[in-house]
């Protein structure tokens, strides 16, 4: 099935663990993920048209990173307000209170 060229396509890797944690620490120091990283590596040696690539792949996580910021935030001050409230606290002091579970004894070995 073809794919949108603007889709974000999920592709599992497989590679050295030496590897990924050089890539890590690549990313950190870049402060990028490591799929950044790994996209931003790829997308350059396709030359100009993978930077460009990189690019707007930076700028669509950077959006999404933004979004995701404002919806916790959002999420954020909808608890606080809920906990605020006089109603929901009422209802939270009449739910049963549940009993902690037992502890195990234990076993010697």
């Amino acid at each position: 099935m073809a794919k949108h060229p603007d889709e974000i396509a999920n592709l599992k890797l497989r590679f050295p663990e030496v590897m990924r944690a050089r890539l890590a620490e690549e990313a950190k120091r870049n402060q990028r993920s490591l799929n950044g990283e790994i996209v931003y590596r790829l997308g350059t040696t396709f030359g100009a048209e993978g930077v460009a690539l990189v690019d707007q792949y930076e700028a669509m996580e950077e959006e999404i990173s933004r979004q995701m910021r404002e919806v916790m935030h959002a999420v954020r001050e909808a608890v606080l307000e809920r906990r605020r409230d006089p109603a929901f606290q009422k209802w939270l002091e009449e739910q049963p209170k549940k009993k902690p579970e037992p502890k195990l004894p234990r076993r010697k070995l």
